[in-house]
């Protein structure tokens, strides 16, 4: 049983606008993610920032300490 000609062209085109639609959600998705990962970024950057310079303050005072503690005979 074969379909008029004038529908299959219909068929074509609600596949097409279908996948232009499912698409179209992909893409919001995917820009979406890339916003959240920029964001985790960032804090991810300030974070690291906020602690290097405390952690290089730290190494200095315990390579300080270790100066002025006397070695255990060993």
């Amino acid at each position: 049983m074969n379909e008029p000609e004038s529908v299959a062209p219909v068929i074509a085109q609600n596949t097409l606008a279908s996948l232009v639609v499912q698409l179209s959600r992909a893409v919001e998705q995917t820009s979406e993610l890339l916003e959240a990962a920029t964001d985790l970024h960032r804090k991810l950057t300030e974070l690291h920032g906020s602690l290097t310079e405390p952690l290089v303050d730290l190494e200095h005072l315990l390579a300080e300490a270790q100066k002025h503690t006397p070695k255990q005979p060993g």
